[in-house]
């Protein structure tokens, strides 16, 4: 009698098993980086992208735009009254508050808050000479740098 066997030897299954574990293994902490490293240049990206979308309505609304900076959070609002804070006059555009672990400083550093406007052309107000630089940090070590020049102009860049 000639009959066929259907399967895998018990020995074949272990090989196989072992075989994706090894891969596994490997493929699992690049992966882990890969998302933590995502999610640094997101964060980076966000916070200037809020701080276009403020110079955006400064100039739209013909208006200052402030933006208020502390450690772990920021809020960009329409400046209504007319003063250099934020107060209870002022129109709140964005409050964004960083993930856990990433810290906000103005360099060269300065007591928090720290603050700075867009005028209603778009240029921006701030006690500094031409530049404000502000870093963004990860508990990674990871550095980011968002940068706004006194003609409004917003970039980033990554350490």
């Amino acid at each position: 009698m000639n009959e066929k066997k259907a399967g895998f030897t018990l020995m074949e299954m272990m090989i196989s098993i072992a075989i994706i574990g090894i891969l596994v293994a490997i493929a699992v902490p690049p992966a882990l980086s890969w998302r933590a490293n995502t999610r640094f240049i997101g964060t980076v990206q966000s916070f200037a992208a809020d701080i276009k979308r403020g110079k955006m309505v400064a100039i739209r609304e013909n208006n200052d735009v402030g933006l208020e900076m502390n450690q772990t959070d920021y809020t960009i609002y329409l400046n209504l009254d007319s003063d250099t804070s934020l107060t209870s006059g002022d129109e709140v555009l964005t409050t964004a508050q960083l993930p856990p672990g990433y810290t906000l400083a103005a360099v060269p550093s300065s007591s928090y808050p720290v603050s700075f406007y867009f005028d209603g052309r778009g240029t921006a107000k701030a006690s500094i000479a031409d530049e404000l630089v502000m870093q963004v940090t990860a508990n990674t070590g990871r550095t980011g740098f968002v940068r706004v020049n006194m003609l409004g102009r917003v970039g980033h860049t990554f350490q």
